[in-house]
C-alpha cells in the first residue's frame, strides 16, 4: 500500500514539473524561430491564412508511416492486421515542412490499430506534394488524433492559435517560412 502512494506521490510530483516546464506567451505556446506560413482549406469550406504551422508541434522529421495495401486490413471493420508505427515490419518516413508544397487529407477513409485490452488508435492518409519541380505526390498515414498547430491571420488582428484535426483539412499549402526571432522579454512566461 505505501509503494503504491510513494508512486502516485512521484507522478505527480513529474506531472507538475512536466507542467511548468512548458513556456507560452500571452499569444499562446512559444513560437518556433522558423515561422511556416500558407493557406488552411478545411473540409466544412473554410479557407485561412496562417503562419506558425506545426503537425504534432514539430516541423522537421514528422513520422508518417506507410500506406496500405488492400491485404493490410480487414476491408469490413478496418482494423489493420499490423501494427502501423511498429518499425520492425513497417517503414517510418520522416517528413520536414521545407520539403512540402502541399498537404491533402482524405477523412472518408480511416483505419485503425488495437492492441489486445488497450485503445484503439485511428489512422488517416495524408497526401503530400513535394515542393521540387515534379512536384511529387506520395501517400503515407498519419495518426488521426496528432494535430496541426497554426495561427489563423486575422485581419486587423492578432493570430489566433488554432489546433486542427487531420480530418478536418482538405488542403494545406505551404508557400514558405521565413526566420522569426523568440521574444526573451517580460511577455514570456511560464504556464502555472
Amino acid at each position: 500500500m505505501q509503494r503504491k502512494f510513494i508512486f502516485i506521490i512521484v507522478l505527480l510530483s513529474l506531472g507538475l514539473v512536466i507542467n511548468w516546464s512548458q513556456e507560452h506567451t500571452i499569444e499562446g505556446r512559444k513560437k518556433l524561430t522558423i515561422n511556416f506560413f500558407g493557406t488552411l482549406l478545411t473540409h466544412s469550406g473554410k479557407k485561412y491564412d496562417v503562419e506558425n504551422i506545426t503537425i504534432g508541434h514539430m516541423y522537421k522529421q514528422i513520422p508518417v508511416y506507410e500506406y496500405p495495401s488492400k491485404n493490410d486490413f480487414d476491408p469490413q471493420t478496418g482494423k489493420f492486421n499490423y501494427n502501423p508505427r511498429d518499425r520492425t515490419k513497417r517503414t517510418i518516413t520522416r517528413l520536414d515542412l521545407t520539403e512540402m508544397a502541399e498537404i491533402k487529407i482524405d477523412p472518408q477513409k480511416q483505419w485503425y490499430f488495437q492492441r489486445k485490452g488497450g485503445r484503439k488508435v485511428f489512422f488517416v492518409p495524408l497526401t503530400v506534394i513535394s515542393n521540387n519541380p515534379k512536384k511529387t505526390k506520395n501517400k503515407y498515414l498519419i495518426e488521426s488524433d496528432r494535430t496541426i498547430t497554426l495561427d489563423n491571420l486575422i485581419p486587423d488582428g492578432k493570430p489566433i492559435e488554432m489546433d486542427v484535426p487531420p480530418k478536418a483539412v482538405r488542403s494545406l499549402v505551404i508557400k514558405g517560412y521565413k526566420e522569426q526571432k523568440r521574444e526573451e522579454n517580460t511577455k514570456t512566461k511560464k504556464k502555472n
